[in-house]
């Protein structure tokens, strides 16, 4: 599996638009892809103002590319998120088989 954490830091004030865009084109997006396994979406708390993170889970590199074009390790920035960011970052990373 693959975890794919996308950090993204909004210009202030961009912070409602920002999560529409989340909730309605980037979210239904994401679901409509084969091989999403989970997908976490966190806001920004008082010590990271504007700061939000996307972890998503993919059965494999081929499932995520399918979402993410060939370009997969860049991040993933829909046309009406670019005004509203000041920062995107993307990092992937094997899942590791633990238990409980």
């Amino acid at each position: 599996m693959i975890i794919r954490v996308y950090r993204v830091t909004v210009r202030p004030g961009a912070e409602e638009a920002y999560e529409r865009i989340v909730a309605e084109e980037a979210v239904p997006l994401m679901e409509k892809h084969d091989g999403l396994l989970n997908l976490q979406i966190g806001r920004p708390r008082p010590e990271s103002p504007g700061e939000y993170v996307m972890v998503s889970t993919w059965l494999d590199q081929e499932s995520m590319e399918r979402f993410t074009g060939p370009r997969w390790h860049e991040p993933v920035v829909l046309p009406g998120e670019e005004p509203l960011i000041k920062s995107a970052s993307v990092s992937h990373y094997e899942s590791i088989e633990a238990t409980p």
